[in-house]
Order: structure tokens, then C-alpha cells, then sequence
């Protein structure tokens, strides 16, 4: 929970997740060295979100319930009649590995968050984002960074699939 409320997104994505497409989010994760004031880590990698997918009550039942009892199929049965007002959508993501890299700089937090934004802004990459986390668990401030980032997509995919008359 600490590194889940210490992750700050200093730069996010200027795009959200694609909707009908994987999204390749670049990532540069900022972390001071606990016991070493003035070092900061620049860990950089990709982070790769999967097409979003609608999932029907009739789907995630199947999917999610299988072997369920009787109040379970009623309840599902209920999801059935008002399907029209439920929309759920699933996203997955995944971390890739191979275009993963680090470096320790010697500076401020400020001087060197500001360097790695101006290089993210002066790149124009509508999906690469600056990220302050804790160095460790770093990977918690990425999952935090993926929950933040998928929820601020949601309305546009949402938006996505109305108009190309997927609800219906």
C-alpha cells in the first residue's frame, strides 16, 4: 500500500488506451534511494496493454461462475434482462522485459524528473509517461500507474465502442 500511495504521475500519457487495438505505454519510473539521499533511479521500460474487451453477463458468467448454485443462476438471470445497462469492460496488461533499463543519477529529485519530462514532452510519443514511485517494490508504483491510466480510459473506449455500435 505505501508504494501504491506514494506512485505520483508526473507525466502522464496524452492518449488513452487504444480501444480497439494493444497499447505500448513507455514508461520512466523515478525513485530516490532509500538510504542514499541525492540518488535516483531512472528505471525505463514498456508497459504493453492489451485491446479491451466487453464481456457480456452471459460471458462472464460462464467465464467466472461456472459451478454455481441456484441463487447464482438467478442472479444471472437478472444480469440477462438489464444486459442493455451493463457494460464491463476487461483490460490486461503485461510488463516487457527486454526493453527494460536503469540508471542511478546523482542530482535532485526535481532536476532530474524535470530532464526526463522535457526529453518525454521533446520526443512527442503520445503514450510514453514519467512516473515517481519507491524504488522498492517499483513494480507496485507501475500497477498503480496501470489502474490510474485504465481508468482514465474508460469513458473513451466506452465512447469507442458506442460509436462503432458494439452495445447493441
Amino acid at each position: 500500500m505505501y508504494a501504491a500511495q506514494a506512485t505520483e504521475i508526473l507525466h502522464p500519457p496524452s492518449r488513452a488506451l487504444e480501444t480497439f487495438g494493444t497499447t505500448c505505454v513507455n514508461y520512466h519510473l523515478l525513485a530516490e534511494l532509500e538510504d542514499y539521499p541525492g540518488k535516483i533511479r531512472v528505471r525505463e521500460g514498456r508497459l504493453q496493454a492489451s485491446k479491451p474487451e466487453i464481456i457480456t453477463p452471459e460471458r462472464y458468467v460462464k467465464e467466472e461462475f461456472e459451478g454455481f448454485g441456484e441463487m447464482a443462476q438467478q442472479y444471472y438471470d437478472f444480469l440477462k434482462q438489464n444486459e442493455d445497462a451493463l457494460k464491463i469492460l476487461k483490460y490486461g496488461y503485461r510488463l516487457k522485459q527486454e526493453s527494460f533499463s536503469e540508471q542511478i543519477i546523482t542530482d535532485t529529485m526535481e532536476a532530474v524528473a524535470e530532464r526526463v519530462i522535457n526529453d518525454v514532452k521533446s520526443g512527442n510519443k503520445p503514450f510514453d509517461t514519467v512516473i515517481k514511485g519507491v524504488d522498492d517494490p517499483w513494480d507496485v508504483c507501475l500497477m498503480q500507474f496501470f489502474w490510474i491510466h485504465t481508468n482514465a480510459s474508460v469513458s473513451h473506449n466506452m465512447r469507442d465502442f458506442k460509436n462503432a455500435g458494439m452495445f447493441k
